[in-house]
């Protein structure tokens, strides 16, 4: 079963810790379902609840001077997220308006987003096909970019 690891921005703020449940529920749902299949599409604002514009990706050992540098702005709670100090994760990033509304770290041996470039979307652009491949002797989900297909 899929696993993601949710942060809290602050303890006040427990909109942001629903917003990450929920994207993390459809998440595991679809991606559950597509490892049977072997390939198959997701459109991240289909799976959210929550009003958003802007969806950045990191990927393993991004510093937290890129983080907010490709975010415009300083994100305290950047700190706290795993992608800083492993490569077993990717970082997931929603904004609306220069404010994170949700993040999480979705695991790479679940699905790996590290042959998208750019990894910033807008809301309509936050389209990817899975696809299962070969990874040395593993098969291994990838996302790749529907944007321009």
């Amino acid at each position: 079963m899929l696993t993601l690891i949710l942060y809290q921005c602050d303890n006040s703020d427990s909109l942001i810790d629903d917003n990450s449940r929920r994207v993390k529920e459809h998440l595991i749902e679809i991606t559950d379902s597509i490892k049977y299949k072997q390939n198959g599409t997701i459109s991240f604002y289909k799976i959210t609840h929550f009003e958003w514009d802007t969806l950045y990706i990191f990927t393993p050992y991004t510093s937290t001077s890129e983080i907010d540098k490709r975010l415009g702005f300083h994100w305290k709670d950047a700190e706290k997220t795993s992608v800083l100090n492993d490569e077993i994760s990717n970082l997931l990033v929603f904004t609306k308006e220069r404010e994170v509304i949700a993040f999480f770290d979705y695991p790479r041996y679940e699905g790996d987003f590290i042959n998208i470039e750019p990894k910033t979307f807008s809301k309509n652009d936050a389209r990817f096909k899975l696809k299962e491949e070969k990874n040395g002797i593993q098969k291994k989900l990838f996302f790749y970019s529907l944007v321009d297909q």
